[in-house]
């Protein structure tokens, strides 16, 4: 009985180390996997992050680009504002000059209506 127990202990201890090493290899199997999943993971986040990393910069060349060429455009803007006042106060420097020049012109005609007025004034004074 002693021999048949003993034997017992055997086939359990030999299926106790089988399952052991079917446990070991399942295990390297995990951490193979893992470690491959994990690589995997890390090469993705790597990707999506040198992605958008490089999305961002060319986003932030576009709004540089953009930034340049508005303040460009405002610059245009503001000289030909400047120009358009500064031609518009010549404009109307010659437009007096020229309403002074048409009254000066009238001066003559005003004097001689004036003169005119004047004497038919004296005259109906004089009837008067």
């Amino acid at each position: 009985e002693v021999e048949s127990i003993r034997l017992k202990f055997n086939q359990d201890e030999e299926h106790t180390s089988d399952l052991l090493h079917e446990l070991y290899d399942d295990k390297k199997r995990f951490d193979t996997l893992f470690d491959a999943e994990k690589e995997v993971h890390d090469y993705k986040r790597e990707t999506v992050v040198g992605e958008i990393e490089g999305r961002l910069n060319e986003s932030h060349e576009l709004f540089n680009y953009a930034d340049t060429k508005l303040k460009a455009e405002q610059k245009k803007y503001d000289e030909m504002s400047k120009l358009k006042k500064k031609g518009r106060k010549v404009v109307e420097v010659a437009y007096r000059k020229e309403k002074l020049r048409r009254y000066a012109a009238k001066a003559p005609e005003r004097r001689a209506a004036r003169a005119k007025a004047r004497q038919a004034a004296r005259l109906a004074k004089a009837k008067g």
